[in-house]
């Protein structure tokens, strides 16, 4: 629903480029696998309990077939976005700070765990000039 309509509105009238914020958890990864942005995504399947990675993998698919009729858009793929630089609040009820609350209560950590993350803040900036500079430049 909602990349389609988002698509209709972008080509009604003057031509709007669309910015579409994705997630890098479409590529599914068993064994640890370093995968490429510019990688075929259609090759990474989902399955139904895959909600959130599964939805933004449709609508990449969806954005990458108007390619066909033109439509220009930039496809944006997050990792873990954490509350802002200043203050840290995000949401309590997110895997992410109970696995930091669990950690300070138990006093370890595992060197094991890999967590790509980024402040908000800090991506909301980085994602808007990243979009301004492509305007500037066309």
């Amino acid at each position: 629903g909602s990349i389609k309509e988002l698509i209709n509105f972008a080509t009604k009238k003057k031509l709007k480029k669309i910015c579409y914020i994705s997630t890098a958890s479409i590529f599914k990864s068993k064994n640890n696998k370093t995968y490429n942005e510019n990688e075929d995504i259609t090759k990474h399947s989902h399955t139904v309990n895959e909600g959130y990675s599964g939805s933004k993998w449709i609508a990449e698919n969806i954005l990458l077939d108007s390619l066909k009729h033109d439509l220009p858009f930039n496809i944006i793929r997050l990792g873990l976005i954490t509350g802002d630089n200043k203050t840290g609040i995000m949401p309590e009820n997110q895997w992410f700070p109970k696995l930091i609350e669990t950690c300070i209560n138990l006093k370890t950590y595992s060197n094991e765990l890999k967590v790509t993350i980024a402040p908000v803040d800090f991506t909301v900036l980085t994602i808007f000039s990243a979009d301004l500079s492509t305007r500037l430049k066309s």
